[in-house]
């Protein structure tokens, strides 16, 4: 095959641009067909693909009362997952932690306590302080802490921007709320005390305090994991559900509603409706090989599997056909090549012409460039075939 360096830099540019610009899966959207009530704005999403099933103010920032803590958590019970922070280790209680407003573990300064117990109540019941105790604790400032959760917020696309770790009075938009939902939703750490409705936990004076989880779907909607609610004045009453249910995530975000039955009305319905008028199309597992043989210039590899970097299932309605895939991959590749980068998509469409999903594809191991001993070697090997 000949190879132009000019072309496969515009194709290079072309998959760069649309790795970068097409995170979130849309299809057309709909208005919901269901009472929204007193709710000013909300989203269904499927969980791994981002693709919005029905929404109402979809990218307008209102006030989401304590829902800011689901960056917080996002950032946290990603660093446990990774081992970066382990839960088996005891927490002094920092003054700072101890005054944290809103829902509450009733740590009190200077307080000894299980790593465990601070986090079992910051799924449980949002509480604040427990939540600052060990975003402190696992980045060690407040100031990292910071940095990294904005650096995370950014790279998921989130518009809203944390002035303070616990986003105190910060503004966000039900996709903002979709998008982090849907990634905290995956995660094992979260998912360990996401589901349980009443607990307790042991202070070090031997008291106990009891968690009552505010979110009712985890005791009476089938499949619900989670994730988070919260009310104030200005906000009204807020919540971030998600489920799993036969093959099909979802994460619906409601705000804006007048109490806390009509918030869990309007979620209900929209969930549902969402479970009948929609099928779980599974397109790839991570790994799984989606364009063989990619030739490779600068290797000794000639060529190489672009695999899967993610998960990814479709939506599609009950009587829809199967989406239709376009591929945008580079007729070559040039070594270095890191394993994880996005080095190619295929966009999925129904058929309407609606983008419904993208799959990101890369590679599974690095690929290093070849050497001047590599380059000698394949010359010797050359030079003895033809001579033999």
């Amino acid at each position: 095959m000949r190879f132009s360096i000019q072309k496969y830099l515009s194709l290079w540019l072309v998959v760069l641009m649309l790795c970068a610009f097409f995170p979130y899966s849309a299809t057309n959207a709909a208005e919901p067909p269901f009472s929204m009530g007193s709710a000013t704005a909300i989203v269904v999403v499927a969980r791994s693909s981002l693709q919005i099933i029905v929404q109402r103010e979809l990218d307008t920032v209102n006030p989401v009362a304590g829902l800011s803590r689901i960056g917080p958590m996002l950032i946290l019970s990603e660093a446990i997952d990774k081992g970066d922070y382990s839960l088996d280790g005891k927490v002094t209680i920092s003054a700072n932690a101890a005054k944290v407003p809103g829902p509450t573990a009733f740590v009190e300064a200077n307080e000894v306590i299980s790593a465990d117990d601070l986090y079992k109540s910051a799924v449980m019941i949002s509480a604040g302080d427990a939540l600052y105790a060990l975003c402190e604790a696992a980045f060690g400032s407040m100031d990292v802490f910071l940095s990294k959760l904005n650096n995370r917020m950014q790279d998921m696309g989130v518009q809203a921007v944390y002035q303070d770790p616990m986003g105190t009075n910060l503004k966000m938009s039900v996709s903002d709320l979709a998008k982090i939902g849907s990634a905290l939703a995956n995660s094992t750490a979260f998912k360990r005390y996401s589901t349980t409705y009443m607990s307790e936990i042991i202070h070090s004076n031997g008291e106990r305090t009891e968690l009552v989880n505010p979110n009712r779907f985890v005791r009476d909607l089938v499949g619900c994991t989670g994730l988070m609610t919260g009310s104030s004045n200005d906000a009204g009453y807020c919540g971030a559900f998600s489920v799993s249910r036969n093959g099909a995530d979802y994460v619906a975000v409601v705000l804006g509603a007048k109490n806390s039955a009509d918030r869990f009305e309007v979620a209900r319905a929209a969930i549902e409706y969402a479970y009948a008028s929609y099928k779980n199309v599974n397109i790839a597992k991570k790994g799984d090989a989606i364009i063989k043989g990619v030739p490779i210039s600068g290797s000794v590899m000639r060529a190489v599997d672009l695999v899967a970097l993610n998960e990814l299932s479709i939506l599609s309605g009950m009587n829809d056909e199967q989406p239709n895939a376009v591929y945008n991959v580079p007729q070559a590749l040039i070594a270095p090549i890191k394993a994880g980068d996005c080095l190619g998509t295929v966009d999925y469409f129904n058929s309407q012409g609606e983008r419904l999903a993208t799959l990101e594809l890369g590679v599974e191991t690095d690929i290093e460039p070849a050497t001047f001993s590599d380059f000698l070697s394949m010359l010797l090997s050359f030079w003895v075939c033809i001579r033999g």
